[in-house]
Formats: structure tokens, C-alpha cells, sequence
């Protein structure tokens, strides 16, 4: 079996932020080899939001009904992809002490991409130092983009 397994998208994805400015980028690569590459910045963020930002660009890059594979370093993604979102969709966007979900409106546009987009979401965290080469790429993307924003 080849690297997409039984998933017709690998998604890679990553955040990051400086106090200045935040980025995200994804990857996605469909079963035949073809790529797309997305990225974006936004000042007075926070790497959470950029982390969750780039997971959402990549999902909404496949097409709807998909078989995606999500990898991504941030065990903050993969928790809110694959446990979080959906307590807190049935809970109204609360946590289970009853407080407001953090950075809410992320949380709800990636629970509506996950469930509109997929046949099929497999989740993979990878830790930095074992990623594999698409994950590399989309790691240097964010400081990258960071850098343009700011004129560097």
C-alpha cells in the first residue's frame, strides 16, 4: 500500500506565530501526485489560530467527499479534529465546565469542513523531528510567510 493507504488527500499542515505576526500553510497531495501548496498570515494572532488555520485551508482544498489524511505536528489539531469538536458541537460550543470554546469560530469551520469534506478523516500527529518530507516542507512555510508579511 502507497503512502495514502486507502485516502485519496494527504493534508499537511502547520502554524506558527511571533508576537508580531502569525502564519499557516498546508499541503495537500492527491493520490496521482498532484500538490497544492496554501498559505496565509494575519497580524495579532495567535499559534493556536494558526495551527487550526492551516488544518482548515487544507481541508477546504479537497474536494467534498474525500477520504482525507490530516498530519500535522500540533496535538492541538489532531485533539480538536478528533475528539473536542464534537463534544462541544453537542454541547453548544461549551466546554464541559460550561465556558466558551476557544477560538470558536475556528473550531466551528473546521468541524464543518471535516464532516462536509470527508468519506472518510484519518488524523496523524507527527512529532518535528520524525516528520515526514511533506510535513518538512510545510513546517518552513509559516516563518517563511511570517517574514514576507513583515517585509523581511
Amino acid at each position: 500500500m502507497d503512502q495514502h493507504g486507502d485516502r485519496d488527500y494527504i493534508v499537511y499542515c502547520d502554524g506558527g506565530c511571533n508576537p508580531r505576526v502569525g502564519a499557516w500553510s498546508c499541503i495537500v497531495v492527491a493520490r496521482d501526485g498532484a500538490e497544492r501548496e496554501c498559505s496565509g498570515f494575519v497580524f495579532g494572532t495567535t499559534n493556536n489560530q494558526m495551527e487550526l488555520s492551516g488544518a482548515l485551508a487544507g481541508l477546504l482544498l479537497c474536494p467534498e467527499g474525500s477520504r482525507i489524511r490530516l498530519v500535522s505536528d500540533s496535538q492541538y489539531v489532531i485533539r480538536s479534529l478528533g475528539i473536542w469538536t464534537k463534544g462541544w458541537a453537542a454541547r453548544n460550543w461549551m466546554t464541559k465546565d460550561n465556558k466558551p470554546v476557544k477560538n470558536v469560530e475556528l473550531m466551528r469551520q473546521l468541524h464543518a469542513a471535516g464532516k462536509r469534506r470527508t468519506a472518510g478523516l484519518t488524523l496523524e500527529r507527527r512529532r518535528t523531528d520524525l516528520m515526514v518530507s511533506g510535513l518538512n516542507l510545510v513546517d518552513v512555510l509559516p516563518a517563511d510567510v511570517a517574514a514576507r508579511a513583515l517585509g523581511a
